[in-house]
């Protein structure tokens, strides 16, 4: 996770929960996408319960520079 957050490795769970949001957000910034957009992709019957991993596949049509690494340590991270 270093890579892509530097010093995340290194960081508390709870500062790897900040860091990885931060992260998140300004990736969202760049492409210009709210993240209830990526709910609203994952919610593809329109029920308002979305599993996570359907929303991490929704974000990583978003941005496909996000490796399965990446988004496998999302969860943890939260």
């Amino acid at each position: 996770m270093n890579a892509y957050i530097p010093g995340f490795n290194q960081s508390s769970p709870k500062g790897q929960s900040e860091k990885m949001t931060d992260y998140l957000v300004e990736a969202f910034k760049k492409k210009n996408m709210a993240p209830s957009r990526i709910y609203a992709m994952a919610d593809k019957h329109q029920t308002a319960d979305v599993k996570f991993g359907t929303i991490l596949q929704a974000m990583q049509k978003f941005a496909p520079s996000l490796d399965d690494d990446f988004l496998e340590s999302i969860p943890a991270a939260f």
